[in-house]
């Protein structure tokens, strides 16, 4: 055999066993051969970049929902319900002053009536208009509180605006009804932690606390829609109640959180 051809042979050689030259070296194996076709179809046909989560439009936390839901279903209810019977609701479940003065009788409506007027609405608009304070108030606070303590605030903001009620009515045959006390309050908690903000400036805090009492008054002379009534008095203690609440708990529970 010449040098040539010894040469010739030992290229080829190398060509296949080492993978030189233009010879690609092919699996024997059948779990290689599949993870061999597998591999060049993922470079051939790189997958689609994932697309991040869709967000839901409206993403409000779960006491904020159900707070919502809960008002609303007590007025569908209610539209099913003859107005003789409405109104006897109202009178046994709305807060009336009288019963605290020896006007009416203090009975087991008196202790309950400080928390159920807030769960009673006249009319679409006086819903429509405390559920969607709620749902920018509360969702706000939910996502920076315990739910415990969002609650505490909303009731007891409701109660406080109550009695502020009482206080310019003790004589008022008139049922109170509506979560606007409470609505109020988490107002209140929020201009708070606005103030509180790096940056913020009391005297922004002090002029929203101004123009809420100023529309609550006004909306108290002139009245909404089919809301002849606002109890303006209502609005501004249980703001003011919002914002003692809010205090404390943040004092108690949240000192080192702004």
């Amino acid at each position: 055999m010449s040098d040539n051809s010894k040469k010739n042979g030992s290229d080829k050689d190398r060509g296949e066993e080492g993978g030189g030259g233009n010879v690609t070296k092919f699996p024997s194996d059948v779990r290689d051969r599949q993870q061999y076709y597998k591999e060049k179809q993922l470079k051939d046909n790189p997958p689609p970049e994932e697309k991040p989560p869709h967000e839901p439009m409206f993403n409000f936390p779960p006491l904020t929902k159900m707070t919502v839901v809960a008002l609303f279903a007590v007025h569908v209810v209610f539209l099913f319900v003859p107005d003789q019977i409405k109104m006897a609701v109202y009178v046994s479940l709305g807060f009336i002053p009288a019963r605290y003065t020896g006007g009416m009788d203090f009975d087991i409506y008196a202790v309950l009536s400080p928390l159920t007027h807030m769960g009673l609405h006249v009319g679409w608009l006086h819903l429509f208009v405390n559920s969607g304070m709620i749902l920018v108030f509360m969702t706000i606070l939910e996502r920076i509180m315990d739910k415990s303590h969002v609650l505490i605030i909303f009731f007891v903001a409701g109660i406080i605006g109550a009695f502020t009620h009482f206080a310019f009515y003790p004589d008022s045959f008139g049922p109170l009804i509506g979560a606007s006390g409470g609505v109020s309050g988490l107002f209140g908690a929020v201009i708070v932690i606005m103030g509180n903000q790096p940056g913020a400036s009391r005297r922004q805090m002090y002029l929203l606390i101004g123009i809420w009492v100023a529309i609550s008054v006004l909306f108290g002379t002139v009245g909404m829609g089919d809301v002849e009534n606002i109890a303006w008095t209502a609005h501004i203690g249980g703001m003011f109640g919002g914002i003692g609440a809010f205090a404390y708990l943040r004092k108690k529970y949240y000192k080192y959180k702004e």
